[in-house]
């Protein structure tokens, strides 16, 4: 006798900051490696629409619900993970301070401007 046990199809989405690079790797090791796929902009460029909805893992990055529409199903198990929110905001905000320290020629000056009070 065999048992086979196959995780449910599931589209997780990626909340900035709350540890979702971790637990997104960790849910699509459940996956085989073409039954999952993750949304991020660099693939996002390469996905075509009509093939979207073969996948049966979908690691959603930052994109929100969006792209859970756009899969056309409706037997998706939706994840997330949630963090503190005042924990969240700091980690976020000492986030902004490091890349703005470290590669500040990715922002406008404006944008520089007006985040100044807090980096």
């Amino acid at each position: 006798m065999s048992i086979s046990l196959e995780p449910a199809p599931a589209y997780f989405v990626h909340v900035p900051k709350t540890g979702g690079i971790s637990l997104g790797r960790y849910l699509e090791e459940a996956y085989l490696p073409w039954q999952h796929v993750r949304l991020n902009p660099p693939r996002m460029r390469v996905l075509r629409l009509e093939t979207l909805g073969r996948y049966r893992f979908y690691h959603s990055m930052h994109q929100g619900r969006t792209l859970l529409e756009m899969t056309g199903r409706n037997d998706l198990v939706c994840l997330t993970m949630l963090r503190e929110p005042i924990e969240r905001a700091c980690s976020q905000i000492r986030y902004l301070q490091r890349v703005v320290r470290d590669i500040p020629h990715t922002f406008t000056p404006e944008y520089l401007e007006k985040i100044a009070p807090i980096v």
